[in-house]
């Protein structure tokens, strides 16, 4: 739980001459961001364990907005965080 697959980050390339400093930064930008949203993922995740109603309402509206910036492809990585945070009973059936 918690490892983000190596498959899902975008590969590093090499700068070539029709590429430029920003090209790069703005792939370095976008993996820190793609590593933070991961984290928040996770955290998540644990909050929705929570039996507090509130905290697990506005988890459950937090993960949709997250799936909304991460897009489709990322689906089945955020299912297997669910399904590996949320074991018990009143987790899964909520």
């Amino acid at each position: 739980m918690g490892q983000i697959p190596i498959l899902m980050l975008p590969e590093p390339k090499l700068l070539t001459s029709t590429q430029t400093i920003s090209t790069q930064i703005f792939i370095n930008i976008y993996s820190c961001w793609f590593l933070l949203i991961c984290r928040v993922l996770i955290k998540v995740c644990q909050f929705l364990k929570s039996r507090a109603q509130d905290i697990r309402e506005t988890s459950r509206n937090t993960l949709v907005k997250i799936m909304e910036s991460l897009g489709a492809r990322y689906f089945s990585y955020v299912l297997k965080e669910l399904r590996s945070a949320l074991k018990r009973g009143y987790q899964v059936n909520d």
